[in-house]
């Protein structure tokens, strides 16, 4: 079973502080969204709201087109066909993997273990786990059987509240796939909320950027990191280079060359953004390439982050690319840099603006550069 999710204007406070500011929001019928926000944006208390367990001063929610929450409506949580599967996995002790799993149904499904063996494979767990303890599992096991028991009672809707951050990075990359194909095979609409960006980017289908109790942007993951709609959510979603910039004939004229963005609807001083992997580095002086001297290289495994002090130009402040980790550059090398793809350009207020300067949450829409179709 699956279900459409619709928030409307959706306003929470507590006390005078307030959490969530008009937050509207659409989920069609077996999406996985995620929503990405730093501690203390309101990622919970959205999904506390949508579960029932606290009520809106405003706004409308409706699940699978029936209203549940509004100012004249107010549906309990066990009236919401809801699964939510908490940040701690809250697995009862002193019950058998089987009894959690079974924990929400009637008696009469408890007593015969209705679907366990099923759930149980379905979250990538062998079935001979059932009559095990919670504390006979790791901790990736046990937020999958923390699954296993939101989606016994098969509801329209699943919620996840940061399920994977009490776990090390392995077993994070591990759960978060097996969680991942376990709600798409069963079917199940999911709003995952987070603050860890490869996270959200890998598992929503779309991702949408909670700031201080405002969604921002949602897009698709490529084009939320890509296309951010602003230096704020460019800078919240990844690592990023700053630079100023003047846009002028469908360029970009920066300290880095004459940059790509395709149909620039501006014109004037702009605030160029350029993802660390743009930057490639070469060994040769070339004309349309910026010399600069290797500082600081930190190695990854899988890449390195290689810090530059560009050359020629009066430009006070280091830049950093992100290479691949078979060949490193050394300290003190001379190195050229090349931008490669389009970018992003933000208009600035003034033509000083000093690199990295992000001055609010939520500039002015820029122009999107992009390879994104």
């Amino acid at each position: 079973m699956m279900a459409a999710l619709k928030i409307s204007h959706l306003t929470k406070s507590f006390g005078s502080s307030i959490v969530l500011r008009d937050v509207t929001l659409q989920i069609e019928s077996g999406d996985l969204v995620a929503i990405l926000g730093a501690s203390g944006s309101g990622k919970t208390t959205l999904l506390r709201l949508i579960a029932g367990f606290e009520r809106a001063e405003s706004g409308d929610i409706e699940i699978d087109r029936e209203v549940v929450a509004s100012d004249t409506v107010f549906k309990r949580p066990e009236q919401r066909g809801i699964g939510y599967v908490a940040q701690e996995g809250a697995l009862f002790p002193h019950l058998s993997v089987a009894d959690n799993i079974t924990f929400g149904l009637s008696k009469k499904l408890r007593k015969s273990r209705y679907r366990v063996s099923e759930l149980l494979t379905l979250v990538d767990l062998p079935v001979t786990y059932a009559d095990r303890g919670p504390q006979a599992l790791s901790g990736g096991e046990q937020q999958r059987v923390a699954l296993a028991r939101a989606l016994a009672p098969n509801p329209k809707l699943v919620l996840l509240d940061e399920p994977f951050s009490a776990l090390d990075a392995g077993l994070r990359a591990e759960t978060r796939e097996a969680v991942a194909l376990a709600i798409r095979a069963a079917g199940a609409t999911a709003i995952l909320v987070t603050h860890d960006q490869s996270e959200a980017l890998s598992m929503g289908s779309r991702v949408g950027v909670l700031q201080q109790g405002v969604l921002t942007q949602m897009s698709r993951p490529e084009d939320l990191y890509r296309q951010p709609q602003s230096a704020g959510i460019a800078n919240f979603i990844g690592d990023a280079v700053f630079l100023p910039g003047i846009a002028r004939y469908g360029k970009i004229d920066c300290v880095l060359g004459a940059l790509s963005a395709s149909d620039l609807g501006l014109d004037g001083p702009v605030e160029v953004m350029i993802r660390p992997e743009q930057i490639k580095l070469i060994d040769e002086p070339s004309v349309d390439a910026a010399e600069a001297i290797v500082g600081t290289v930190v190695f990854h495994g899988h890449d390195a982050i290689v810090t530059l002090r560009l050359q020629n130009t009066s430009l006070a402040t280091d830049i950093t690319a992100r290479v691949f980790s078979q060949i490193l550059p050394k300290p003190d090398a001379t190195v050229w840099l090349k931008v490669e793809g389009d970018v992003v350009a933000y208009p600035t207020l003034n033509a000083t603006t000093l690199p990295r300067a992000v001055s609010a949450l939520n500039a002015d829409t820029p122009y999107y550069g992009s390879n994104t179709p």
